[in-house]
């Protein structure tokens, strides 16, 4: 591998664990711009450090209110992806290991807080770039979880109707 792995940070380099807030409010899922490292500039979903003691669906809708002012009810944590932080050199500064949580909206109009330098509802096919790696596979997925639960039994033969029981 030709990858440098000398940390350019002081203290003992281990991941950090963070967390990604995914909401959609109808057909649109909600984006911001990242202001700070990793990825200054980067579209993605809103989130950030898990802080002592806190729960992951905890940090995740602490993290989308800080960011974006809007409040979500957290349901499940559904997928992960590292973000590796490099500097000039080519030495590792951050390594975050991000859990993808999926909350439903509840209320709020987006408006860039916190490291966000904007926050925005999107169209999956209209999505802003550059787009930070991992965010088109977590769109994906949650697209899945979001499917209605009638859509979901009509696709599970156990449950088809016309078998009562069977």
């Amino acid at each position: 591998m030709n990858r440098k792995t000398t940390s350019a940070r002081k203290e003992d380099p281990v991941p950090r664990p963070g967390v990604l807030a995914v909401v959609w409010k109808e057909d649109r899922v909600l984006l911001v711009q990242r202001r700070d490292p990793p990825q200054p500039g980067y579209w993605g979903f809103p989130g950030g450090r898990l802080e002592w003691g806190e729960t992951i669906l905890e940090a995740a809708r602490r993290e989308l209110r800080e960011e974006t002012g809007v409040d979500a009810l957290p349901r499940e944590a559904f997928g992960a992806v590292d973000v590796h932080d490099r500097d000039e050199a080519g030495n590792l500064r951050y390594h975050y290991a991000l859990i993808a949580v999926r909350l439903d909206y509840r209320e709020g109009i987006p408006r860039a807080g916190d490291d966000a330098l904007a926050a925005d509802w999107f169209a999956p096919r209209a999505l802003p770039e550059p787009l930070s790696p991992g965010v088109g596979e977590l769109l994906r997925r949650s697209r899945e979880l979001r499917r209605p639960a009638a859509d979901q039994a009509a696709m599970d033969p156990a449950h088809h109707p016309d078998r009562d029981g069977e």
